[in-house]
Order: structure tokens, then C-alpha cells, then sequence
């Protein structure tokens, strides 16, 4: 703004239309929400009678799938950390590495942003492009099967496991593990229904109390500890950031100096936002710079090219060396950065590839 010579009055009406801005209040609120209904599920135990009612039902090789990938729809920062101590049991059994034991949790933790509807990221992507959100998982359901088969192919399925089978699937053991994440598909289902989703998530966290009969003195206290200041500050930040750019014309700037934009303009933002999920290894971030951006050059987004942009963010962001959850799961197991980064970067090269060409295809053809 300073650079483009606003006034204070400018920045106040910025800051005033950022505040009225009914995207900017539902977006934040969404985001206090998430974390709260993480924290609840947490604190009361849910999330742990899940994890143990789940061992009943898959074999220890699916188990390093399926709980960092259970944990992933928790969104916190950092959260691997929080997912890693848990598989590390089953997978010591099976004599796993420090290096494989990183590229999994990391890898599995992640794979739910694609298509999981209260992912804040994918929130974003959808607020700030104004494209359905439904839409956009729809897009990448098939980038999400091939992400989990071939992190599968090239990281479990060459794992020597003893345990062969479910140790008991008994239906006394289903009804405690489906009560255990019924929050979630609470949540979910109440989406699908077209129920908006600060509401939805509201009733989850009422779920959860009620479930596990929390006492009316102890509503508040969790409320307020899952509460998550630092993480709305910064969605407003982003979204101020996001209506700076839109009102100082600086996009339209940037690309009268770069050559080709125009002609290529989808290429340039695909590079662009590979280069700003690098860099602020932070995808909600780099969205907020890069969609705007995309709105000013393309006119209208179109869902695919939304996805586009998202996965590409995306996979750059997850094998950014400053990526929190990555850092954090190599110092816990001791692992080797280069040693992860031999799954980790040609994997994420080839789905992220395979996603943008499967898109392009849509992009073309509709």
C-alpha cells in the first residue's frame, strides 16, 4: 500500500471493506471453529478411543495409513508431530527406517487436504476464487486415489508386516469407534446438506459434549483453550493482504513487466504458485497472494483451474525444507532430510503432475 502511495484514508477503507467483508467474517470464524472442535475431541478422549478401537480393524501396515491420515483432518501446526508417536510403535515392529517412518507420517498425514470439506486451506481456495467446494473435492478425488496409491506402493506395500490380518472386528468394537469420530462425519454430513459450515461445525463441537457428557463448568475452559488467536489473527491478515492487492492495482503492475504472462497467463500463476508454496511453506499464505493475483489476470476462475492452483501450491508446500510438519517429524525420528526427499520430492513431482495434466484435460475439453 505505502509503495503504491496510499493514504491513511486508503488503508482505512481497506481495513474497513476487509472488516465488512461477509467472506473475510465467515472465513474467520470457520477457522476458530476448527480448532476448538480439534481440541475438544482431543482433550475429552475421542480421538484416543478411536485410535485404539481402530487396531481391531486393520492390520499394522494399513495402521500407518490410516492414523496419520485420521489426525490430518485435526488441522493444527505442526500437527505431525502429534500423529508420529503414534504409528511409531507399529512401526518399529516392522523395523522401518528413520527415514521411511518421516516420508509416511508426513506423506499420510497430508493426503486429506485434498478432499477433506473443513480443510481450512481448501476453505480458502474456495472463498477467495468463489468457486463450490464441493466442486473442487470433486475435481480431486482422483488425484487424492492416486496420492494414496502410490505413497502405498512405494512406502508400505514393501514393508514385512506379521501381523496379516484384523485382530477383532467384532460389532461390539464398531459402535465405540464410529461414536469416537461421529463429530466429524457429523460435521460432514451436515455440509453435504447445504448447512453453512461455521453452523455445522458449531453442532460438532456440541456433538462432542455431549457425547462424552461434559459438564457445563468445563464447556467454557475447553472452548477457550482449543480457541486458536494466533490462527484467526492470521486468516485476517491474509484476507487484509488479499483486498490490498486487489485494491492497489499491483498485480496488474507486476505483470506488465513480465513477459509472457499474458500470453501464458495460467502458466505464469502455476510457477508463481509453486515458488510462494516454497517459499512461505505456509499453502494458506501463498494462496491468499496467488488467487488474487489469478482473479486479476484470468478474470474468472473456473473450479478446475482453482484446483489447478491449489495443487500445486500444495505439493510445493509440502516438500518446502521449511515446512513445520516435516521438520518436526524428521527431528523426531531422527531421520535425514536427503533421505526423506528421496520418496518425498519425485513422489509429490509425479502426482502433482499427474493432477495439473488430469486437470488440463477437464480445463480443455469443458
Amino acid at each position: 500500500g505505502s509503495f503504491c502511495g496510499f493514504s491513511l484514508n486508503d488503508f482505512a477503507q481497506v481495513f474497513l471493506s476487509t472488516v465488512t467483508d461477509p467472506v473475510t467474517c465467515e472465513l474467520t470464524l470457520v477457522i476458530a471453529l476448527i480448532p476448538i472442535l480439534a481440541f475438544c475431541m482431543t482433550e475429552t478422549g475421542m480421538i484416543k478411543d478411536f485410535l485404539e478401537g481402530l487396531k481391531g480393524f486393520v492390520s499394522s501396515r494399513s495402521v500407518l495409513v490410516v492414523v496419520p491420515a485420521m489426525l490430518g483432518m485435526l488441522p493444527m501446526p505442526g500437527g505431525a508431530l502429534f500423529s508420529a508417536p503414534y504409528i511409531d510403535g507399529e512401526a518399529k515392529k516392522m523395523r522401518m527406517d528413520s527415514d521411511l517412518k518421516s516420508f509416511v507420517n508426513v506423506w499420510f498425514r497430508h493426503c486429506m487436504f485434498l478432499v477433506y470439506p473443513i480443510t481450512p486451506t481448501l476453505i480458502l481456495a474456495s472463498r477467495l476464487s468463489g468457486a463450490d467446494l464441493f466442486h473442487l473435492i470433486l475435481i480431486q478425488i482422483p488425484i487424492f486415489i492416486i496420492y494414496l496409491s502410490t505413497g502405498y506402493v512405494f512406502s508400505i506395500l514393501s514393508i514385512k508386516s506379521n501381523n496379516k490380518g484384523v485382530k477383532d472386528a467384532g460389532f461390539h468394537r464398531i459402535i465405540p469407534l464410529f461414536i469416537s469420530v461421529s463429530p466429524l462425519l457429523l460435521v460432514i454430513l451436515l455440509i453435504a446438506l447445504g448447512v453453512p459450515l461455521a453452523l455445522a461445525l458449531i453442532v460438532g463441537i456440541g456433538s462432542v459434549f455431549g457425547l462424552k457428557r461434559v459438564s457445563y463448568g468445563k464447556v467454557l475452559p475447553l472452548v477457550w483453550h482449543g480457541f486458536n488467536w494466533r490462527l484467526v489473527f492470521a486468516v485476517f491478515g491474509m484476507m487484509l493482504f488479499s483486498h490490498m492487492i486487489q485494491a492497489s492495482g499491483a498485480i496488474n503492475a507486476l505483470v506488465s513487466y513480465i513477459g509472457h504472462a499474458e500470453t501464458y497467463p495460467l502458466l505464469f500463476l502455476i510457477l508463481f504458485s509453486c515458488f510462494a508454496g516454497v517459499a512461505t511453506a505456509q499453502p494458506s499464505v501463498a494462496l491468499a497472494i496467488v488467487l488474487p493475483m489469478a482473479l486479476q489476470m484470468l478474470g474468472q476462475l473456473t473450479p478446475v483451474a482453482v484446483s489447478m492452483l491449489y495443487l500445486t501450491t500444495y505439493f510445493s508446500y509440502l516438500v518446502s525444507p521449511m515446512h513445520l510438519c516435516l521438520i518436526l517429524t524428521v527431528e523426531y525420528y531422527k531421520a535425514r532430510l536427503q533421505g526423506v526427499y528421496r520418496r518425498l520430492i519425485p513422489l509429490s513431482f509425479f502426482v502433482c503432475l499427474t493432477g495439473l495434466i488430469l486437470a488440463y484435460g477437464l480445463l480443455t475439453r469443458f
